[in-house]
């Protein structure tokens, strides 16, 4: 049986503004979430700052793309397969689809 790897990811970002959010329109502190939904107020601190650091993450992650110094997967591994092939011909081997077998 085959079990196969679920490669969606979940941004906690919208998340933690939600919960920093509700948090602050009540009046109440970090502390006093953490009491009422138990757990420690670091936890609620994490999730706070976490949605913070993500959203300052994809803030430079759409700065490196738009200024062309950040490629997509997809182009990156392209551009690596064609430098592979452009090395393997100047060095005189065969490409993965010219190899002979011995």
């Amino acid at each position: 049986m085959k079990i196969e790897r679920d490669e969606r990811r979940f941004d906690f970002h919208d998340i933690g503004l939600a919960i920093k959010r509700a948090r602050e329109a009540s009046g109440m502190t970090q502390e006093q979430l953490a009491y009422i939904v138990d757990r420690s107020p670091r936890t609620i601190m994490y999730n706070e700052k976490e949605a913070e650091r993500q959203a300052i993450r994809a803030q430079i992650l759409e700065e490196l793309k738009a200024e062309g110094k950040l490629k997509e997967p997809e182009e990156e591994e392209k551009d690596n397969n064609a430098a592979k092939t452009e090395t393997a011909r100047r060095v005189g081997r065969p490409k993965n689809s010219e190899k002979t077998e011995v």
